[in-house]
């Protein structure tokens, strides 16, 4: 499946999920949007991380 998050994007993007989940707290999209790319909709990072999830787990 082709998509247009980098592999860059996508290392942050988990990266800062991961540290929302490791503190407990829920993720801020808006904070997400911010960090990695200011052109994405804050929803295209809740659907891309679901999507990577879908993927490669839950780990």
């Amino acid at each position: 499946m082709r998509t247009s998050f980098t592999d860059e994007e996508n290392k942050l993007l988990v990266q800062i999920a991961y540290q929302f989940e490791r503190e407990g707290l829920r993720i801020t999209w808006d904070y997400v949007a911010r960090r990695v790319n200011r052109t994405r909709a804050p929803n295209a990072f809740r659907l891309r991380l679901a999507s990577l999830k879908r993927t490669y787990g839950n780990k």
